[in-house]
């Protein structure tokens, strides 16, 4: 992340998603995977059945690699200029948005969002429609809503 800096910018905070991203997804691969394997046992023992359903977990346990991968190569860093996130796993993309052109945002944090410690933030820069617009699930989302309220 430090390639990504100005020299005499100082950063705030660096973070990732929160945990529960990952956890998420693989929850949800847990899920298919006790769908799979109890499927295996009552669809008929047909090769192309079992092939089938191999190949269905096999591609689901791929699915569910890859979003802890992209989990795992998203960060977000706030600097004294700029919120910065830089993502990709074979394509690195660098999304920036100046502070200064930062109009309003907004800080929404449900119940469940305080007993695990993340935020959702809301940014709208002047006339543009950024891609940093909506960034979920951030751990240190009052460091980085107190950097765009400036």
């Amino acid at each position: 992340m430090e390639s990504y800096l100005q020299p005499t910018e100082r950063c705030i905070v660096t973070t990732r998603r929160h945990w529960l991203v990952p956890l998420i997804a693989m929850t949800r691969g847990g899920g298919m995977m006790v769908a799979v394997g109890a499927l295996t046992f009552v669809a008929p023992s047909w090769f192309l059945v079992q092939l089938a359903l191999w190949l269905a977990g096999v591609a689901h346990t791929g699915w569910v690699s890859l979003c802890v991968l992209h989990w795992r190569a998203e960060q977000i860093t706030v600097t004294d200029r700029r919120i910065i996130r830089v993502s990709g796993l074979l394509t690195t993309v660098v999304e920036a948005v100046p502070v200064a052109e930062i109009t309003d945002s907004v800080l929404r944090r449900s119940f469940l969002a305080h007993v695990f410690g993340y935020g959702t933030v809301r940014i709208e820069t002047a006339g543009q429609d950024r891609s940093l617009r909506v960034m979920t699930y951030l751990p240190h989302s009052e460091a980085l809503y107190r950097a765009t309220v400036v």
